[in-house]
């Protein structure tokens, strides 16, 4: 009797240790991270891949967004996926705001922000997407957690900017083109770098961008070979209002042999004053003097090329900041 006793105690025990080790086991399967941890954990993923080290601009609260203000920009991070992402410059009066959209993958998804000052969206299709404000632009990072990820992402830019993909695989954003004096003048407000995407491992994954319209999409190619996951795709946007002034061969050929103090040098000064903008200080005749004089430089240097370039003017503030290049783009350069 007092065996059977005993052998009946030790199984209620037994019983009741292995229901309390399913129970929290059971809880532990089921127990969720937050979303900060999560967010956390994304943007150690971004830092871990990033080729260079960036400064992130943390938000703070506004009007139901998250705003970040840095040196030349403000940028305005939706409280969910659906809305876009609004950069406005905090140098350059009477420039209108762009707006970047983000990839469908995280629509609804609501902004977390991580303790770096990352904002995170954690989307859906295996896709998650990380915004980071900075100084002078906005850097958009989409982590594909595994291969059934998408292999295109689109973003939308405003009505008042048109995406151009240039020779070099970035886009500039353009705001405005325009022919006078001969020049071709195009006005840019910001420009997003050539893409760049890599694996877990470090390993570079094929990307590159594809412009309709005002859609941008990147293409990651995570499916055409093993990659390790996450990989992480990243367009960066620097804000930055500049015009450049393109000339094609033959004008190159007729500035580099122009006489600075002549008709046709005055000519020129009114031509590029004709472009408004930063560019109406040259009329000006001590301005134009300058100007000229760099120009007929500029265009000798493009000139001495085997084949010969074309001088291409980039104005980014005071005559004295103006750049001049020889630029071999055929776009202009024919």
């Amino acid at each position: 009797m007092t065996l059977m006793r005993s052998r009946a105690l030790r199984s209620v025990v037994a019983v009741t240790a292995t229901a309390a080790i399913t129970l929290i086991t059971a809880g532990v399967a089921h127990a969720e991270p937050d979303a900060t941890t999560l967010a956390n954990r994304t943007s150690a993923v971004v830092a871990a891949a990033s080729p260079d080290d960036v400064t992130v601009v943390a938000p703070g609260t506004k009007g139901g967004a998250l705003v970040a203000t840095g040196d030349a920009v403000a940028t305005t991070l939706p409280a969910d996926g659906d809305a876009p992402v609004t950069l406005d410059s905090t140098t350059t009066a009477g420039t209108s705001p762009v707006t970047i959209s983000l990839p469908v993958e995280v629509d609804g998804a609501a902004a977390t922000v991580a303790n770096d000052g990352t904002t995170v969206y954690q989307g859906r299709d295996h896709t998650d997407v990380a915004v980071q404000a900075l100084e002078s632009g906005v850097r958009i990072q989409t982590i594909l957690d595994d291969r059934r990820a998408p292999t295109r992402f689109e973003y939308t830019v405003g009505d008042n900017v048109t995406p151009v993909l240039e020779p070099d695989g970035s886009i500039n954003l353009v705001v405005k083109s325009s022919n006078v004096g001969g020049a071709e003048s195009v006005t840019v407000t910001g420009t997003i770098a050539a893409p760049w995407a890599v694996d877990a491992n470090g390993k570079d994954v094929p990307t590159r961008w594809v412009v309709q319209g005002n859609d941008i999409i990147q293409v990651v190619e995570h499916r055409s070979a093993r990659y390790a996951y996450p990989i992480v795709a990243d367009p960066k946007v620097s804000w930055g209002w500049a015009m450049y002034i393109n000339y094609n061969k033959a004008e190159t050929a007729a500035i580099k042999d122009m006489a600075p103090g002549g008709a046709a040098a005055t000519a020129l000064c009114t031509a590029l004053g004709a472009l408004g903008g930063p560019a109406a200080a040259v009329v000006v005749g001590g301005a134009c003097a300058i100007v000229v004089w760099q120009m007929i430089y500029g265009a000798k240097v493009a000139w001495n090329y085997s084949p010969h370039r074309c001088l291409q003017i980039v104005v980014n503030g005071p005559v004295t900041n103006w750049q001049y290049h020889a630029s071999s783009q055929s776009k202009y350069c024919n």
